[in-house]
């Protein structure tokens, strides 16, 4: 078993070394983005590591090319939600901002307003708009997915949103 191993592991190097560089430069083309382009060829190897047997399958170039466009597409899928909910955060952020009359009043409401949301969700939110980190970081740091930080962020800006709704139908 243990020379089985190594096989695999050596295939496995060799694979890695013959078509790493190539994947990441398409993946850049893609996400224009080299840290992105990186982790999309990191986690397609770390997931072909989970499945690989060089014994009963080939590994082509076009088949690795294939998984790293969808997994670099997907990414850009993702992106263009999140900047969706940042300009529609933004948008709701500029509103509030001209309903308010001091900069007191609306802290005093976001602060309110944070007290109430769960310590997942604040945390979300803190790290993400106060501190400025993606929601990959995010996600490691809360042992989440993407999904489920980005599912606290729309659950906290939803609460902001309707505190400040409320406030200026009064």
């Amino acid at each position: 078993m243990g020379k089985r191993e190594t096989e695999k592991e050596k295939a496995f190097k060799e694979l890695f070394e013959a078509s790493y560089e190539k994947l990441y430069y398409a993946s850049i083309l893609i996400v224009n983005d080299e840290d992105e382009a990186r982790n999309i060829v990191d986690d397609t190897f770390a997931a072909l590591w989970e499945k690989f047997d060089p014994l009963t399958q080939t590994y082509n170039n076009s088949y690795l090319y294939t998984i790293v466009q969808h997994r670099s597409l997907d990414f850009l899928k993702r992106q263009k939600v999140r900047e969706l909910y940042a300009r529609n955060y933004r948008m709701t952020y500029s509103d509030i901002a001209e309903d308010f009359d001091n900069d007191d009043e609306r802290l005093k409401t976001i602060e309110t307003v944070m007290s109430k949301m769960t310590r997942q969700t604040r945390f979300a939110i803190d790290q993400c708009y106060m501190e400025g980190k993606k929601y990959a970081e995010v996600a490691e740091m809360m042992g989440i997915t993407r999904d489920g930080v980005k599912k606290h962020i729309m659950k906290g800006l939803k609460l902001m949103r309707e505190a400040f709704d409320r406030k200026r139908k009064k």
